[in-house]
């Protein structure tokens, strides 16, 4: 039995005893991509820690009980038998779409680059409002993320936004004493 056959299974024996049910796999359990330097597959800001993905491509749909997964098994994107989708890192959940649960019946990504999660009636019940993009597709990463992504830019990730490295400047004015002024903030009065 391969490491990565062993990894899977331990995975979802662990989800089905948290009592999710018995998860397979989707239809589309895409593959890894082929090694290929990593700058076409992540923004540019972020492609010296990001790993090559498993891509699902468009027009792709996962029923209750099935899951998709990262390359290296550690993530995977679930659609639960209680209506939940959910990302987990091993057993820990760490994304939801919220809303989904308890109708959600599959998750789909659709032809024109939407993620949505529908119920059984097809009402959406969460989506990641990146349609009008056709040929994206859904990227599962081994850093625990997932990402709808088309030519290699992200339109829309599980990921919270990166904070702002620069604090605000202070309001425009003589600064008070003692007060910091960041360097990257004009000075008072301008120089003339």
């Amino acid at each position: 039995m391969s490491t990565s056959t062993r990894i899977r299974a331990a995975v979802l024996a662990a989800v089905a005893a948290i009592g999710f049910g018995t998860l397979t796999t989707g239809t589309a359990d895409a593959a890894p991509t082929p090694s290929t330097p990593a700058a076409a597959e992540a923004p540019a800001a972020t492609t010296a820690a990001l790993s090559a993905p498993t891509r699902i491509p468009a027009n792709s749909v996962l029923y209750r009980n099935q899951a998709w997964y990262s390359p290296d098994h550690h993530i995977m994107l679930a659609m639960q038998g209680d209506g939940n989708v959910v990302l987990y890192r091993d057993t820990t959940p760490i994304w939801v779409a919220k809303g989904a649960m308890p109708n959600g019946n599959i998750l789909a990504m659709q032809g024109d680059g939407n993620l949505v999660v529908y119920a059984a009636d097809n009402t959406p019940l969460w989506a990641s409002n990146t349609g009008g993009r056709t040929g994206a597709d859904l990227a599962i990463y081994n850093e625990g993320a997932i990402a709808v992504e088309l030519n290699g830019k992200v339109l829309w990730s599980s990921a919270p936004p990166a904070p702002n490295p620069f604090p605000p400047c202070p309001p425009w004015g003589p600064p008070y004493p003692g007060q910091y002024i960041p360097p990257w903030c004009p000075t008072w009065p301008f120089p003339s």
